[in-house]
């Protein structure tokens, strides 16, 4: 867990505009919520992803970006064993692993950039672990997604990258329509994206572009997918659906503000507003939206 509490001070730009020495990350117990301990950035800025963890001789790193760094920590110690320099402040994707290096990206006013940088090392390496830099198709939120052998981008103005995840050289770029927040998810060799106006475009996960099919929701989008089980689950402004093949496993019930219940065991699962049966009808959606949403369950289905 990340937290940067500059803004606490009477100067706004600090840890923003203006790097400091106070940040740090938190590790706490699950069960508890006690600290196990606080690992110090260093001169660093503000950031929103989220970490990733890396084993290397049977040993886990907490790999973690901010502002101007991406930086290695001891998983059980929080101890900051590198630290890679990347340029950029109020970075929100998060980074990506994958093949022993760590894909990242950041840059404002004309300095956008993809990076990638070798995994471990020790101390301030600044950029001797650089592999690669690719400056096209730099993504400002959503998060890039590693499928070897490629590494898949898709700019906030709907622009879709394909790499070589070990060069950075580019595949395939291509518009898919529309604006993005939300990170792209991967199932069964196909990338769902999910655009602000609801619409998921599902592409081929491969060396060449390819549109399987086009899906209106009808409702704002900037969460990220979750893909569990053969379903896939989006959250809208005002929803949460649960899409995908019927399993008898996983039953939700139609609810309006309700609890999301596995039928299977009785257990509750959440609270939701408006799920969806999974293999019914989605609920107020038009009949021409249903048709569409059912050609995106057809495909779902091959995951099961």
């Amino acid at each position: 867990m990340a937290r940067d509490g500059s803004s606490d001070g009477e100067d706004k730009k600090l840890g923003w505009q203006q790097a400091w020495d106070q940040a740090r990350v938190m590790a706490l117990d699950a069960r508890t919520g006690k600290e196990r301990w606080q690992g110090k950035r260093g001169l660093s800025r503000i950031s929103h992803g989220v970490p990733c963890i890396w084993e290397q001789g049977g040993k886990a790193q907490v790999v973690t970006e901010a502002g101007d760094v991406v930086q290695g920590f001891d998983f059980k110690t929080g101890e900051r064993l590198w630290s890679h320099q990347f340029i950029g402040e109020g970075k929100v994707p998060s980074a990506v692993l994958g093949d022993g290096l760590v894909f990242t990206s950041g840059g404002w006013g004309g300095k956008e950039t993809i990076k990638a940088f070798k995994l471990g090392g020790q101390g301030d390496l600044k950029e001797a672990n650089l592999v690669w830099e690719q400056k096209e198709g730099m993504p400002k939120v959503p998060s890039m997604i590693y499928l070897k052998p490629h590494l898949f981008a898709i700019t906030d103005g709907s622009v879709v990258t394909c790499m070589k995840a070990d060069t950075g050289e580019i595949v395939w770029q291509e518009h898919v329509g529309g604006n993005f927040a939300a990170s792209p998810v991967a199932a069964a060799g196909r990338i769902y994206f999910v655009g602000d106006n609801g619409e998921t475009t599902v592409i081929e996960a491969g060396s060449e572009f390819k549109v399987l099919a086009k899906n209106l929701l009808g409702e704002k989008v900037q969460a990220s997918p979750a893909v569990s089980q053969g379903q896939v689950f989006i959250r809208t402004e005002k929803n949460l659906y649960c899409i995908g093949a019927k399993s008898d496993q996983w039953k939700f019930d139609e609810t309006d503000g309700g609890q999301a219940r596995d039928s299977s065991s009785g257990n509750h699962h959440g609270a939701v507003h408006g799920a969806v049966r999974v293999g019914a009808s989605l609920a107020a959606q038009s009949r021409a939206s249903r048709t569409h949403w059912w050609k995106f369950l057809t495909l779902l289905h091959s995951m099961t």
